[in-house]
């Protein structure tokens, strides 16, 4: 089981697209986890009549803290050869919290939109290890607590806990999505699952069809999960009932008893991986943030290239690493224990402090170099209206509809997530002039659709039919959609029921098309380019494959629409996928991977909004004007 948890996360985070759920693999961990630490909670209480916490605790190091610590200390002295100072600071202070084990609180705290992405966070799946570890310290002490004041209710109470915090998660999910990833009590419900599995007296099936059907039908909820799941999904919520209880069924199917599906999960190359998953886990996150530091673009033989190395230093891990500080006499002296893991933990604080506190040992690199890469540290908060008429996880407010949707005409609309934030300021100067009204209303992580939905933003419905409704009563001469179109039916026939919700209220729409998205901010790809003195200010290793295709597809689509003008990235501002990364005097077009700076906004809307666009925009203004006279 270890080992089709590990293989699932593992495909899944270096890119094959039919495990796009792989990522519940961590979910099927957290059953088994909960299951064998509870296992021997119990038996400890059954053979000697009370259980020792600080041996539980001192077990738990043994097994956890070597591997940790090894690859701690490679991911920082990694970081410091190929992450900027910007980027390498922020791992000082993921180093710090997973050090206390509390990854998972740092990681929910420092998720936002604009926040480092994935691939530049190597300690990001140490949020697991954070929730997990949490839960070790506190689920021992409320059974030790259950115990002495009321043992024949133990498994009522855990089932109390559990039901709350899957209730919690569900209700996260639906509010605040990120706290339901990363918090333990939103996760706990998970382990609670193993726990309540590992009861003493839970009931056990004794018939070996019954056993059979469970956990082959446990196999099929994780391998529907897998295959099913994906980003979009809302999880972890209900949705992740599918895995957990998947987990569930093959160990409540095999655990007591023989079965074909247990067989079949017990066959040696499994058996192997799953004794090597815990550092197979704990190295391949930096390896895939690593590797594509180097090659952002390596495709599918990268892939197999860090599948390979993850399991390869998994085992090398498990034999050297986790094998004989689990197996030397020393582990047996719990003082030695203790003071040994403290120590190594208090000197990777310091390390990561260290770090952090330095800013990332900005001197390391010139200054040139610096000045670029402090662009990574962009202020958005004025020129993208950010809390205002460009709103983040939280609802459209009347002051936001009073702020930034002006119903005078002649008037333009602009609509969208951050992209279209990105482009108000150069928009609004392009207008201002001539006395037209720019309306503003944006969301992250909402595309302006009708019936558009993001798990990320649990508000995007309501904001949409806000803006709808706002449209229908004040009819916009022009409204310009600017998103991060994905490559999905359903969003195109949503977006053809949008257009005609605008056409049919007299508005030109005007559909901007995919900006160039990098895999690194563009600083950061200018800043190595001035490293190696490469004067080079065009790119074109933007992932521009799937933002080509939809660039086609939605050109040809609009093209015999006169209420529709659609605008290229490609045919415009790449100049057929040749992108600039700068918008003159060196500074970068983009303050991330796909987020416009001011000038970069202004270039942006200077190509993008040709003369003949212009044309068509002021025309539609000037009828309307006349119209409404």
């Amino acid at each position: 089981m270890r080992a089709i948890s590990v293989l699932a996360v593992l495909l899944y985070h270096v890119g094959f697209k039919k495990v796009g759920g792989g990522f519940v693999g961590v979910d099927v961990f957290f059953v088994i986890s909960g299951f064998l630490i509870s296992k021997v909670i119990y038996d400890d209480i059954a053979s000697n009549g009370h259980f020792s916490v600080l041996q539980f605790y001192q077990r738990r190091i043994c097994r956890i803290i070597p591997a940790f610590v090894v690859v701690t200390v490679a991911t920082l002295v990694a970081g410091w050869f190929l992450f900027s100072f910007f980027v390498f600071a922020q791992l000082g202070n993921s180093v710090i919290y997973s050090s206390v084990f509390a990854a998972n609180i740092f990681f929910y705290l420092s998720s936002n939109y604009f926040g480092l992405t994935s691939n530049t966070q190597p300690l990001l799946h140490y949020w697991s290890l954070g929730v997990e570890e949490q839960f070790y310290i506190v689920f021992p002490l409320i059974v030790l607590a259950v115990q002495r004041i009321a043992p024949r209710s133990l498994g009522g109470i855990i089932l109390a806990f559990a039901v709350a915090s899957l209730g919690l998660a569900e209700y996260y999910v639906r509010t605040e999505p990120t706290a339901a990833f990363y918090l333990a009590p939103q996760r706990a419900w998970e382990l609670m699952a193993g726990s309540i599995l590992a009861l003493p007296a839970f009931p056990y099936p004794t018939n070996r069809i019954l056993r059979e059907v469970m956990a082959a039908l446990g196999v099929g909820l994780i391998l529907f999960a897998v295959r099913a799941y994906s980003t979009k999904t809302h999880f972890p919520g209900f949705a992740a009932l599918v895995p957990v209880m998947g987990a569930s069924l093959i160990l409540w199917g095999c655990d007591r008893g023989r079965t074909v599906t247990g067989a079949l999960l017990s066959i040696k190359p499994l058996r192997l991986v799953g004794l090597w998953s815990y550092s197979i886990y704990m190295i391949h996150w930096p390896l895939i943030v690593y590797a594509r530091q180097l090659s952002p673009t390596g495709g599918m033989a990268q892939s197999w290239l860090i599948m390979a190395a993850a399991i390869v230093l998994g085992f090398i891990s498990y034999r050297f690493v986790e094998t004989p500080f689990r197996k030397t006499r020393w582990v047996y002296a719990r003082t030695q224990t203790f003071s040994t893991a403290l120590a190594c933990l208090v000197v990777l604080v310091g390390a990561g402090a260290c770090v952090y506190e330095s800013g990332g040992f900005a001197a390391r690199w010139q200054k040139s170099v610096n000045e670029m890469l402090a662009y990574r540290s962009y202020d958005i908060m004025a020129l993208y209206r950010q809390g205002t008429c460009f709103i983040g996880n939280q609802p459209w407010s009347g002051d936001s509809t009073s702020t930034c949707l002006h119903p005078s005409h002649p008037s333009v609309l602009l609509w969208g997530d951050s992209h279209s934030a990105a482009l108000y300021k150069a928009l609004d100067d392009l207008f201002r002039p001539h006395g037209i009204s720019l309306s503003q209303a944006s969301a992250s992580s909402c595309s302006p659709v009708l019936g558009s939905t993001n798990p990320n933003n649990p508000y995007c419905p309501a904001f949409v039919d806000t803006i709808l409704d706002w449209i229908s009563r004040t009819r916009p001469d022009v409204v310009i959609l600017a998103a991060l179109w994905s490559v999905d039916d359903d969003v195109v026939k949503k977006l053809d029921a949008t257009v005609d919700r605008l056409t049919q209220a007299g508005s030109l729409v005007i559909l901007v098309g995919n900006t160039p998205f990098y895999q690194e901010a563009v600083p950061e790809i200018l800043a190595k380019r001035l490293l190696l003195g490469d004067p080079n200010t065009l790119d074109e290793n933007g992932d521009m494959g799937s933002d080509l295709r939809m660039d086609y597809y939605l050109g040809k689509r609009y093209a015999a629409n006169d209420n529709v003008i659609y605008i290229s990235s490609k045919q415009t501002l790449c100049m057929n996928t040749k992108c600039p990364l700068t918008a003159g005097l060196g500074i970068p077009i983009d303050w991330d991977g796909d987020h416009f700076t001011r000038e970069g906004a202004e270039l942006a809307v200077q190509r993008m909004f040709t003369a003949e666009i212009r044309k068509a925009i002021f025309d539609r203004l000037a009828l309307q004007d006349r119209l409404g006279q």
